[in-house]
């Protein structure tokens, strides 16, 4: 529930929920394919793959990536996802059974867009004339730039409204940076506690979803450092579509604190 109420109460994601934007469609299908290689995780212990749920994972997939270019980060999430399954089932021959049937839907559902870009850009993603029109970077980001544009990414993150010009109150942005910092802090306690012992086999699949969590949260911020060198338009808004991954995270790394506490005080906080 904590996750949930998390996301939920995020000003910024409500902001963009309200709004009439293709956010809302990649963060959906982001969460839903992460959902969805979290639950062929934990199947792959006991039951095999069937080429149905390969078919609708590449669906997702290209319901991601034809919201917007940042589902593509979902493919290198699919290959770490693919590759432990197989050390699960000690099946190097599973990667190339999936490929097809995962590469065919994605491309039927999101593959006409892209040829689209080619078409009329000569770009299979468009990134060029979209940047062409929105703010393409002049010169290359320093480090005294992108502390300033991550302050804003920050503030973007969690709430700043109208055209970037409202604001919450400052101690707000201080106060959830802090809560953060701290359940990040927390991240790698909460991860020691849960490793799977011989006593506690289905930790095991816990901890490959945390780690599945882990990655996208990663590949997410990559994608949004290589945005931020290549264009001047970087808002928090940006990361949403690993905000679901985020916000389990980050209740894991609070509540690894939270566990030292009198069990009175942990509901309150």
């Amino acid at each position: 529930l904590l996750p949930v109420l998390w996301v939920a109460h995020i000003p910024q994601f409500i902001f963009i929920s309200a709004a009439c934007s293709n956010d809302s469609m990649v963060i959906a299908s982001s969460t839903a394919t992460v959902y969805w290689l979290a639950r062929l995780l934990t199947k792959a212990a006991h039951k095999s793959i069937t080429l149905l749920e390969w078919i609708f994972l590449g669906v997702l997939i290209g319901l991601a990536a034809l919201s917007k270019l940042q589902g593509l980060g979902l493919l290198p999430l699919v290959v770490v996802a693919t590759l432990l399954i197989a050390a699960i089932q000690r099946d190097w021959r599973l990667p190339f059974r999936a490929v097809l049937p995962v590469t065919m839907a994605a491309l039927l559902v999101a593959g006409w867009w892209y040829w689209r870009n080619y078409s009329l850009y000569g770009d299979w993603f468009g990134v060029t004339n979209l940047l062409a029109n929105n703010g393409l970077r002049p010169e290359p980001i320093t480090w005294a730039s992108f502390w300033g544009e991550f302050r804003g990414l920050r503030y973007s993150f969690w709430g700043i409204f109208g055209w970037f010009n409202i604001l919450l109150p400052t101690w707000v942005y201080a106060l959830l940076d802090g809560i953060t910092v701290v359940a990040l802090a927390g991240l790698p306690v909460a991860w020691l506690a849960k490793r799977p012992t011989p006593d506690n086999p289905g930790a095991q699949g816990a901890s490959l979803v945390r780690l599945l969590l882990l990655s996208w949260v990663l590949i997410s911020v990559a994608l949004l450092i290589y945005w931020l060198s290549q264009a001047t338009s970087s808002q928090g808004r940006l990361f949403f579509p690993a905000l679901s991954a985020f916000a389990v995270l980050l209740v894991l790394g609070l509540h690894a604190w939270l566990r030292y506490l009198p069990t009175r005080v942990q509901p309150i906080l």
